[in-house]
């Protein structure tokens, strides 16, 4: 396969993986009480994409690398529920925290 045959592979997959991602991320928000749009799900969604170089790196350390990446998703995850959707620190925080 040529150069521009993976490169072109490699878009759409990273476009598949951000468009499966984007609901989820939108009906988790609205259970929580966002008043966002879609859009706003899909743009935090995208910018949590490019995290992925970072991750791919950090997964090649043999089982630290898995917590490390949990981690690192669940504080932007957590900083995206807070500055973006407007949603308090303590319920954001509640869903990750056990009682």
């Amino acid at each position: 396969m040529s150069r521009f045959g993976v490169s072109s592979l490699c878009r759409l997959w990273l476009l598949l993986a951000v468009s499966s991602v984007q609901p989820i991320f939108f009906v988790i928000w609205k259970l929580m009480g966002s008043q966002e749009d879609y859009e706003t799900a899909y743009r935090c969604g995208a910018y949590l994409m490019a995290l992925v170089p970072i991750t791919a790196i950090i997964s090649a350390i043999p089982y630290a690398g898995v917590v490390i990446i949990v981690v690192i998703d669940v504080f932007y995850l957590v900083t995206a529920s807070i500055s973006c959707s407007y949603i308090p620190s303590q319920k954001s925080m509640a869903r990750i925290r056990p009682s």
